[in-house]
């Protein structure tokens, strides 16, 4: 796992989970597209920072594939189970929830990378144009 992203997952969770002020003064991700009438505008001040930084690692999970996206939400938003019962409810074995745990880190830290860091890359490029057949494409701009 990689720290500063298990930090931002723990932010957006608590932020998902209402516990944390959120965008436009709303708590969760929904109840600032709706305060806003489908229209999110980030923040510019630094005391409302968290929330800029919460919303990006939002849309870096709504990206994932659903395999790992289900991994992250049952790591930050089902913290009352233990490792055993997350890897049951996830259908995989301990050792695979860790590993999709951690491929899920590597995507989101990529998502968050700015659009300038990303450089063309013919081999990753052409990876993530072969999605399982199934599985909707998400398209990654760079």
């Amino acid at each position: 796992m990689i720290g500063a992203i298990d930090k931002r997952l723990l932010d957006w969770a608590e932020w998902r989970m209402g516990s944390v002020q959120g965008v436009a003064g709303c708590n969760g991700v929904m109840a600032a597209i709706i305060a806003g009438k489908g229209v999110v505008v980030r923040s510019t001040a630094t005391e409302i920072y968290v929330a800029d930084a919460v919303l990006d690692t939002d849309q870096a999970v709504m990206k994932l594939e659903e395999d790992l996206k289900r991994v992250v939400e049952l790591q930050y938003l089902e913290c009352d189970l233990s490792a055993e019962q997350r890897a049951r409810k996830a259908r995989v074995s301990r050792k695979t929830y860790y590993r999709r745990l951690g491929t899920a880190h590597q995507h989101v830290l990529f998502f968050l990378q700015p659009k300038a860091a990303v450089k063309a890359n013919p081999v990753r490029d052409g990876l993530l144009a072969k999605r399982r057949v199934g599985v909707s494409v998400v398209r990654v701009e760079c």
